[in-house]
């Protein structure tokens, strides 16, 4: 039997690890470009030739600005604009775009009116440029920005190869440039964690966390192997009804995610449990499971199909074990939180048991 359900759970939880572990695979691989461009170490703008950009990690110097082709804000005033995207000169005669904001966008907006006065003439504006340093990404202009972008370089009077050292990319400061940054470490988590799930699936299959209940339980009893033995014969010739086996000794339920295994005998209550989902307030379904309640106080979950099996789950239980106290009710659940050992001695006083421990809990002193 311990070989049997071992095996059965190992096959589950390989499969679980497979499926978790290609979902994980698939989404790094979605941002494979992202993960290569985060590992790759960061290239000096400056040190490029034309030829040489393209999308990658750089830490650029700004200095000259020739201008700006387009502006993001609250409005579509640029005197409210929070982001600006700029022309500067980059390689040996090329250009392309930069996207700034905060501070970075008005001292761009200051390097760009001095150097719009040099180009004038005005030699002493050269000293009004004031370089600094971005760090972030450059990958292929898309969008608005692009067509904004080629607008600003078709009002040139220029010829159509003349107009070939304007370069189709833009430099995004940030660890990812600008909204993928988010869109990478959400996707990135979520892979981590689907990979991390899938491997602790597989090692709790090969280790046989599965049947850590039984053999808590088996330990406990002070006799491991007679007790082993005597489920044994439980598991075998118990019939199995939804995933339960129960008689008078043991109750236990091998669902596909976790087994559940107590003595029928720590069992003093069962009830259904349902919990309700929705999305924005609409319903979108619901799961069963099964409470049981046990005489020391803690319970144990018992997941279920749907309503047909956790009814049929009940029925089953209230046939083998009739003496057990059925269905919720907020009246017993006080009693059970203060007042256990009444509920005990009744279902004793089914099984035609005598009781044992003394006194019923509350008999002598006043509850809270």
């Amino acid at each position: 039997m311990f070989q049997e359900l071992k095996k059965k759970f190992l096959i589950r939880r390989i499969f679980a690890f497979i499926v978790f572990a290609a979902i994980g695979i698939v989404l790094l691989f979605l941002e494979g470009n992202e993960i290569k461009m985060l590992v790759s170490p960061k290239a000096d703008l400056s040190a490029l030739k034309g030829d040489e950009i393209g999308p990658m990690r750089v830490e650029a110097t700004i200095d000259f600005v020739l201008d700006y082709y387009a502006y993001s804000g609250p409005d579509y005033s640029e005197s409210s604009a929070t982001e600006k995207e700029y022309i500067i000169p980059v390689g040996e005669e090329e250009y392309m775009g930069v996207v700034l904001s905060g501070a970075d966008m008005d001292k761009a907006d200051a390097n760009m009116e001095a150097t719009w006065d040099y180009m004038d003439g005005d030699d002493s504006a050269y000293d009004r440029i004031q370089p600094f340093t971005v760090s972030g990404v450059i990958a292929p202009m898309e969008g608005d920005s692009k067509r904004f972008y080629n607008e600003w370089v078709d009002s040139l009077e220029w010829t159509d190869e003349e107009k070939e050292v304007f370069l189709p990319y833009a430099l995004t400061p940030g660890l990812l440039g600008g909204d993928d940054t988010f869109q990478f470490v959400i996707i990135t988590v979520f892979a981590a964690v689907a990979i991390i799930l899938g491997i602790s699936m597989l090692i709790g299959g090969i280790t046989g966390s599965y049947l850590k209940p039984v053999m808590k339980y088996c330990e406990a009893t002070g006799n491991k192997e007679a007790a082993m033995s005597r489920i044994e014969q439980f598991y075998a010739m118990t019939p199995e009804e939804g995933g339960l086996r129960i008689n008078q000794e043991y109750f236990m339920h091998t669902g596909t995610g976790s087994m559940v295994f107590t003595p029928s005998q720590d069992i003093l209550w069962v009830y259904q449990h349902i919990v309700k989902h929705s999305y924005n307030f609409i319903p979108t379904g619901k799961t069963y499971s099964l409470m049981v309640m046990k005489t020391d106080g803690s319970r144990l979950e018992v997941s279920m199909k749907n309503k047909k099996a956790a009814e049929a789950a009940m029925d089953h239980i209230g046939r083998t074990l009739p003496y057990l106290f059925f269905g919720y009710d907020e009246q017993l659940m006080k009693v059970y939180n203060q007042n256990r050992q009444a509920m005990i001695q009744a279902v004793n006083e089914r099984k035609g048991q005598p009781l044992e421990g003394g006194a019923p809990e509350g008999t002598d002193q006043q509850q809270a």
